[in-house]
C-alpha cells in the first residue's frame, strides 16, 4: 500500500469515527417555545457534544420551536430535527428516536430542565469504565423558577437517589437524567407506548426485573424544573396515578407493599402540584398520612402537612400536626430522604407561629427559642419570640 493511500484510508476511518456519536440525545418537543432556546445553548455547551447526536422530533406541536431550531441545526451539523403530523404519545416519540439513534449511549433530554456542563462526559465515562453496568444517574436540583441555568439557580438539593436496585425502585429515581446503553432495549424491548407519562420507570423496572444493572453514580448533573404544566407535574395528576397503580400492581412485589418513601414521594408531588389544582390536595393528604403510618419516627409527612394548614390560613389545624412533629427525634442519617432542615428549622418555625393562634404561648416560646439557638441569624424568628416575651 502507498503513502499516499495509506493517508486517505486513515482520513476516511478518522471521518467514519466522528460521523458515529458515541450518545444519542434524544428529546420530544411540544409546546416549548419558552424553553427551546435555552435548551439548545445548554445542549450545545455539553464538553462533549461534538461526541453526541442530538436527535429533536417535534410532536405536531401547536408552538413555533422549529425556527429555532433550524438555527442551531445549521450551525451543528449533528443536530437531527424532524416533525410528525400529529401527536402521538411521549414514549412513541422516544422508540421513534431509538429507531434513529446510532450512538452506543443513549439519554433523554427535556425541554425545561438545564444541565453541568460535563453531565454527558461524566455519566459517559463511567459507562465506558464499566462494561457490567447498563444505567448510570445521578442526583439533581429542583427548582419552581423556568429557564434558570445549572451555574446560577435558586434550586435546592432534591431527594438523594438510592443506589438502584429491584428493593429501591419504589420511586422512578432514574427518570430525571438517565443515560442507558442502547443494546438494553435489544434485551428487554422498547418503551411501553401504551403510557403516558411513567412508562420509563415502566421500562427500567422491565429491565431490572430481566436483570439489568444500574447504578447512581455521586455529584449533581442536572436542574430539574417542576414544570406546573409539565406531563408529570401538571395538572393531569390523575391519570399519572392511574398508571403508577398499574405499575405498581404488576411490579410491586419487588419492593414491597408497605413502602414508606413511595407514599411520601407521591405525596410531596401532589402537594406540589396542588399549588395549581387544589383538588389534589385530599389525595396527598392520604399519601402523607400512609407515610405516617409506616414510619411514625419520622415527622417529614406531619411538616409537610403543617405546612400546607398554614399556607391556607387554618393555624389551629397547623399546631396539631406541628405539635406531634416536634416531638419526633431527627433520624439518623442513613435512612432514605430524611430532610434535615424540616427537623431544625421548618417545625418550630411553624410551631412558632401557631402556637400563638391556638393559646398555647408555652409551646410557641420553646419553639422560637429552639430554633433560634441554631438560626440566630434570622431576623423573623426573633421578632415573633417578641410577641411572646411582651405578652408574658
Amino acid at each position: 500500500m502507498t503513502k499516499q493511500c495509506s493517508f486517505i484510508l486513515s482520513c476516511l476511518i478518522s471521518m467514519s469515527l466522528v460521523a458515529t456519536p458515541k450518545i444519542s440525545i434524544i428529546t420530544s418537543v411540544y409546546n416549548g417555545d419558552k424553553f427551546i432556546e435555552g435548551f439548545l445553548q445548554d445542549i450545545t455547551q455539553q464538553t462533549i457534544f461534538d461526541q453526541c447526536e442530538l436527535i429533536i422530533i417535534n410532536a405536531a406541536s401547536p408552538g413555533n420551536e422549529d425556527r429555532i431550531i433550524r438555527e442551531y441545526a445549521q450551525r451543528f451539523s449533528n443536530i437531527i430535527s424532524i416533525k410528525l403530523r400529529s401527536d402521538p404519545g411521549l414514549y412513541v416519540v422516544w422508540n421513534h428516536a431509538l429507531s434513529m439513534a446510532r450512538g452506543r449511549y443513549i439519554t433523554n433530554a427535556n425541554l425545561d430542565d438545564r444541565l453541568a456542563h460535563d453531565c454527558y462526559e461524566i455519566h459517559a465515562a463511567y459507562l465506558d469504565a464499566h462494561a457490567e453496568i447498563d444505567l448510570v444517574h445521578s442526583d439533581n436540583y429542583i427548582t419552581t423558577v423556568a429557564n434558570e441555568t445549572f451555574a446560577e439557580h435558586t434550586g435546592r438539593q432534591w431527594f438523594s437517589a438510592p443506589q438502584a436496585s429491584r428493593e429501591s425502585m419504589s420511586q422512578c429515581w432514574p427518570c430525571s437524567n438517565p443515560m442507558w446503553r442502547a443494546t438494553m432495549h435489544d434485551r428487554y424491548g422498547l418503551f411501553d407506548e401504551s403510557y403516558k407519562s411513567s412508562g420509563d420507570w415502566e421500562m427500567w423496572l422491565r429491565a431490572l426485573e430481566g436483570g439489568a444493572l444500574f447504578k447512581k453514580i455521586s455529584g449533581y448533573y442536572l436542574l430539574y424544573y417542576h414544570n406546573p404544566e409539565g406531563l408529570s407535574t401538571g395538572k393531569r395528576n390523575d391519570e399519572k396515578i392511574a398508571e403508577d397503580k398499574k405499575i405498581i400492581a404488576r411490579y410491586g412485589y419487588m419492593w414491597g407493599e408497605g413502602n414508606y418513601s413511595r407514599y411520601y414521594i407521591l405525596a410531596r408531588s401532589l402537594d406540589m402540584a396542588q399549588k395549581d389544582n387544589p383538588q389534589l390536595w385530599p389525595l396527598a393528604l392520604n399519601y402523607y398520612l400512609k407515610a405516617y403510618t409506616l414510619k411514625p419516627h419520622r415527622a417529614e409527612p406531619l411538616i409537610r402537612i403543617a405546612q400546607y394548614y398554614v399556607s391556607q390560613g387554618q393555624p389551629a389545624v397547623a399546631y396539631v400536626f406541628a405539635t406531634q412533629a416536634a416531638k419526633i427525634a431527627c433520624p439518623k442519617s442513613n435512612e432514605e430522604l430524611v430532610e434535615i432542615e424540616l427537623y431544625d428549622y421548618t417545625r418550630y418555625d411553624i410551631l412558632g407561629q401557631v402556637a400563638w393562634y391556638a393559646n398555647e404561648f408555652a409551646d410557641g416560646e420553646q419553639a422560637l427559642n429552639t430554633v433560634i439557638a441554631t438560626h440566630p441569624e434570622l431576623g423573623h424568628l426573633q421578632r415573633n419570640l417578641e410577641f411572646y416575651l411582651r405578652r408574658k
